[in-house]
């Protein structure tokens, strides 16, 4: 087994899996992609 990679988030430099939108913020690539009440 090998250990999770992680990737910085360059929206709000939180820590996310690579290729995989930001729990944090709910970017990936550039646009938001989160829908929800945690999406700004």
């Amino acid at each position: 087994m090998t250990p999770m990679t992680l990737a910085e988030c360059p929206q709000c430099r939180a820590a996310r899996m690579p290729h995989r939108a930001c729990p944090s913020c709910g970017y990936y690539n550039g646009r938001n992609v989160a829908t929800g009440s945690n999406a700004d």
